[in-house]
């Protein structure tokens, strides 16, 4: 009986497998490996074999090959992000008024830069109406969904479907008017609020802004956020041009550029793992590179991120914004996502 066969006690799951195969497509050393798999338990015979396996299987050398373009990518991109932070501002998000549409579509929309526009949400009626009185009279009775739960589920933006909750809107003003600062409960885009007859008297309420937005949007580009002080939105990207007005309170955005995309850790569709508020330095040591610029977006002020950049939102008050798609401009792009099947 070999050594292999008497020692053999580490039962190799297709997750080690994968892990395997990721680690040798992105390049750690195989005595890293090698060393990690011994300190699992696994015996040297077999994670030798393992490794020798991994070396010669002709999938996993297509693969390295498709990583090494990848990898080219993300060169680029980080030399472009190089050359953009020779601009002092570029880190900085500017608050303006007053521009015309070609100067929003030259100086930002086609240059892909974010920019608070503090005259597009400042003088709409919903910035004085919309207490929770005057909400819950409008549409108080309006059976909305509410994401719930959210404290119980750290993927809890990624299984939205497992969180969504029927209630009624004045039964839902009233738990946020009440409860503090929470992240358990947050009506949010993927809440289709607009969609709902029942409180289509809000809509009186606000108009969008003719130079960048087109008129009486379908509710499929309209959407609306309403919750606690200290809702989170974790770390994402938008797969169009967005305009996030603030009505009522003010919210904390961290944005990182769309350049930089490889130091998000983007794994899953549009997603990051990374909290940028405390990020885990040793599961994620490129967001250490990463350009991060916070924006405080208070009442009547909106901000425009562009596509692709990556944003992390909370909520620093009880808070109501209203985010638009509807531009009058081109905003539908193709996009490809990273999907993993872990069956």
């Amino acid at each position: 009986m070999s050594v292999l066969d008497r020692a053999t006690t580490f039962e190799l799951t297709d997750s080690w497998r994968r892990w395997i195969a990721e680690n040798h497509l992105l390049g750690t050393s195989e005595q890293a490996i090698f060393d990690t798999l011994i300190g699992q338990g696994m015996p040297e015979e077999q994670a030798r074999a393992e490794l020798e396996t991994v070396r010669l299987d002709t999938y996993l050398v297509a693969g390295k090959w498709m990583v090494q373009r990848l990898r080219k990518l993300e060169s680029l991109l980080a030399a472009q992000q190089q050359m953009r932070s020779l601009d002092p501002a570029y880190a900085e998000v500017p608050r303006r008024a007053g521009m015309t549409r070609e100067e929003f579509l030259l100086e930002y929309y086609a240059a892909n830069r974010p920019v608070v526009l503090t005259d597009v949400a400042d003088r709409w009626p919903a910035r004085c109406k919309w207490t929770a009185e005057y909400l819950t009279a409008c549409a108080g009775n309006a059976t909305v969904e509410v994401m719930t739960a959210r404290q119980s589920d750290d993927l809890y933006e990624q299984n939205l479907d497992m969180h969504r909750t029927q209630m009624r809107f004045g039964d839902y003003i009233h738990l946020v008017m009440t409860s503090g600062p929470s992240n358990d409960f947050y009506l949010v885009a993927n809440n289709h609020f607009f969609g709902n007859p029942g409180v289509s008297r809000l809509l009186q309420d606000f108009d969008c802004d003719a130079r960048i937005l087109t008129p009486d949007p379908p509710s499929s580009q309209l959407f609306f956020w309403f919750g606690p002080a200290g809702t989170v939105t974790p770390l994402h990207h938008d797969v169009s041009n967005i305009l996030l007005s603030q009505v009522t309170g003010a919210k904390r955005i961290t944005l990182v550029p769309a350049l930089e995309a490889h130091r998000v850790y983007n794994e899953v569709a549009v997603y990051s793992p990374v909290d940028p508020e405390n990020p885990d330095w040793e599961r994620h040591p490129l967001f250490a590179d990463a350009t991060r610029i916070t924006v405080d977006l208070r009442e009547g002020e909106a901000l425009f991120i562009p596509v692709g950049w990556w944003h992390h939102v909370r909520s620093l008050d009880v808070s109501v914004s209203i985010s638009f798609t509807n531009f009058a401009l081109p905003n539908s792009f193709q996009w490809a996502f990273p999907e993993i099947d872990r069956r």
